[in-house]
């Protein structure tokens, strides 16, 4: 009796589990009658020295949205560096990428770059990112930790 009742809790989870995506929500159709915007993932990563040896400092964004994307996700993306007490913007580039080009496999991103010539100094990467999806308009940001002299050094080189 009891392997028949495991056996029929085992179906009744498989046979629910069947319709969801890995992420645990459904996949979301281009269908205008869904009304649900599309989630979106945007991560300001810490500027980084390009190569060894370094020649520029790179700040990097991350994104991703869900399946099918969104309409149109616009991103600012900063590369500042600390001068007294504020921070300075050194390079700086917007895009806007629609659709498709928004959405990543799961645990993949896309990437966007900006690149300054190696200097001294406190260095952040910043990302000003604005999403419109089925006509709701979401806006954000995001900023990184500070990187101290990314192209000075490293202490096992």
């Amino acid at each position: 009796m009891r392997r028949l009742v495991a056996m029929m809790a085992l179906g009744v989870t498989v046979f629910t589990m069947s319709g969801c995506e890995g992420r645990g929500r459904n996949t979301q159709t281009a269908n205008v009658s869904n009304p649900r915007a599309v989630h979106c993932t945007i991560t300001a990563d810490g500027p980084k020295r390009d190569a060894e040896p370094p020649k520029t400092i790179v700040g990097r964004v991350r994104f991703r949205c869900d399946n099918p994307g969104a309409e149109a996700l616009t991103l600012t993306v900063r590369l500042q560096k600390r001068s007294g007490s504020t921070w300075q913007t050194v390079a700086s580039q917007t895009v806007t990428v629609k659709g498709e080009d928004t959405h990543a496999q799961f645990f993949k991103y896309r990437t966007r770059e900006v690149k300054v010539a190696c200097a001294a100094g406190k260095f952040r990467t910043t990302v000003d990112w604005t999403k419109l999806s089925h006509g709701k308009t979401a806006k954000g940001s995001s900023r990184s930790g500070t990187a101290i002299d990314p192209c000075a050094p490293r202490i096992f080189s």
